[in-house]
């Protein structure tokens, strides 16, 4: 059984990246969040989906066919209960009992506020195998295509970058700390789950759980998760 989350992007078929096309046509089902409990129709997912398929009929020798896809529609009502997300959770290992080789589509990057990872806690509770075997693919984020749209980075020299939903009160902050200055990276005072990247895609690629070394490269990137793994 395999199981990928494939980040779409932000509207644009062409966005997606071509790691997320190929899963997408390498699946044997393609489970799609919906607003509607019965009807694909009213899903955006499925309307970037009908629309990548349509692109790369024209662009690819092996385009995504839909009508070769088991199409699952998985009800989303955009609520942090965790009833909902056991419900969809069972209609992704219900999909696995039946086809090899299954897709989770969601918009954006699944990394940014995705019911996607809800999704994949519950997965690692009760079934560890799998949540190893799973991938997620990234995605562009919207907030990077409205930057590019108007030719205005979010983040230049010394600038940060600060993402704040506004729905609730503010909680705890996930930080990226990035270009190491003469291979030193600042280590915070106080931090809650960090991880180190260096040269990610790249040979040498390497991550490890903890701080950087004390002298690390320039394509260094060290998170300090605002939330444990489960």
């Amino acid at each position: 059984m395999k199981l990928t989350v494939v980040s779409l992007g932000p509207g644009d078929p062409s966005l997606v990246t071509i790691q997320g096309m190929l899963a997408l046509v390498e699946s044997s089902a393609i489970i799609v969040p919906t607003k509607n409990q019965e009807s694909l129709e009213a899903s955006r997912t499925y309307d970037i989906l009908v629309r990548l398929a349509e692109y790369t009929k024209n662009i690819f020798q092996v385009p995504l066919v839909l009508k070769e896809k088991k199409l699952i529609p998985c009800y989303n009502p955009m609520r942090y209960y965790k009833e909902d997300w056991v419900r969809q959770t069972d209609i992704i290992i219900d999909a696995l009992r039946n086809e090899n080789n299954v897709c989770y589509v969601t918009l954006g990057d699944a990394g940014i506020f995705s019911t996607a990872y809800f999704l994949l806690d519950i997965i690692k509770e009760n079934y560890p195998g799998l949540y190893q075997s799973s991938h997620v693919l990234p995605g562009i984020t919207s907030f990077s295509l409205a930057s590019a749209k108007i030719k205005k980075p979010l983040c230049l020299g010394s600038t940060s970058l600060e993402i704040l939903p506004q729905s609730g009160n503010a909680g705890e902050k996930t930080t990226v700390y990035m270009r190491p200055i003469k291979g030193k990276m600042k280590i915070p005072e106080k931090s809650h789950d960090v991880y180190t990247f260096s040269k990610l895609c790249f040979e040498g690629e390497h991550i490890k759980k903890g701080f950087p070394e004390e002298d690390c490269g320039y394509l260094t990137i060290m998170i300090d998760f605002a939330h444990k793994a489960k």
